[in-house]
């Protein structure tokens, strides 16, 4: 059950609307009304009002876009698990909300988990898309993936940096300009746009009951996140039939030219795309640009 809530504007025809089903309550963004059906999903600790600047270019150009925010981040209503032991779980909101909203393949995007969400559920259901859209997603070479299962079976991934760090991070904030300030230039958010960074705030904080806001994504689930990355990525491949855009960031420490090599060497129908001077943030770095580029390549290789 799809349940409209308030609109943005006009501009782009953006609206933001719940879907409720038997997984939760989902927030999604809503942008255009075009032919093209755009399902996007984004990134761990994110949210899709982050991603507006880059979305908004395609509800220009003759498409719907549909971004759910994920359990446990930005609006949705539906808690993340901070025990979880793997993303299936996520898996399943997305293949619900999918079927829930669409009765036709759609074309599937994701940026960086959400990228590996969107392949990993091509995989499992390919008749869900038409075509996919993988911008710098979350898929390591299997030596890498080796290491991780292991340190996860001897139960010490808890101690890398990144989830140690993640554990710390800074969660609440008096207000949506102090959060900015905070943000503003520093770590992964010293390459975005001001645009994308206001949206990460806007759909990333909630207030609470004492006062102040806190992070709707808890660092808690975000790290889990980074601990329990999957370890079947590569089975299943050969599912994936329909055209796929590839595209990574030419200074991305998360997504391989390695990794990128052996996807396009193993799916049928692939496209690679390496944006100069750019990094894994590329749709919050250069959002109007990366999607005029992916809107121009996939006309012209005719991915959709």
């Amino acid at each position: 059950m799809s349940v409209p809530s308030r609109a943005s504007g006009d501009r782009t025809m953006d609206r933001k609307i719940y879907i409720q089903n038997r997984q939760g309550v989902f927030n999604c963004l809503e942008l255009g009304k075009g032919e093209q059906h755009l399902a996007f999903v984004h990134g761990n600790s994110l949210n899709a009002q982050a991603y507006h600047p880059f979305l908004s270019r395609f509800s220009r150009q003759a498409y719907h876009v549909l971004a759910p925010d994920l359990r446990g981040h930005g609006r949705s209503c539906t808690y993340g698990d901070q025990k979880l032991s793997n993303w299936n779980v996520f898996l399943d909101d997305l293949e619900s909300i999918l079927k829930e909203r669409y009765d036709h393949p759609v074309i599937g995007m994701g940026h960086s988990m959400g990228g590996f969400f969107i392949y990993a559920l091509a995989k499992r259901n390919p008749a869900l898309f038409k075509a996919l859209i993988l911008i710098d997603p979350i898929i390591f070479v299997p030596t890498i993936i080796r290491v991780l299962s292991l340190s996860r079976i001897l139960g010490v991934s808890r101690f890398f940096p990144l989830p140690r760090r993640t554990r710390k991070k800074r969660n609440r904030f008096s207000g949506h300009q102090e959060a900015i300030q905070s943000y503003s230039g520093k770590g992964m958010f010293k390459t975005w746009t001001d645009e994308a960074l206001a949206g990460y705030v806007a759909g990333g904080l909630e207030k609470e009951g004492s006062g102040g806001y806190r992070l709707s994504c808890d660092p808690e689930l975000e790290a889990r996140l980074y601990e329990t990355v999957p370890a079947d990525t590569w089975h299943g491949i050969e599912n994936i039939r329909v055209p796929v855009l590839l595209i990574r960031g030419a200074y991305s420490d998360l997504f391989s030219r390695r990794a990128a090599n052996l996807l396009t060497q193993l799916l049928n129908q692939c496209h690679y795309m390496e944006i100069e001077k750019t990094g894994h943030f590329l749709p919050m770095e250069i959002p109007e640009r990366l999607s005029d580029l992916i809107v121009r390549q996939a006309e012209q290789v005719q991915v959709f």
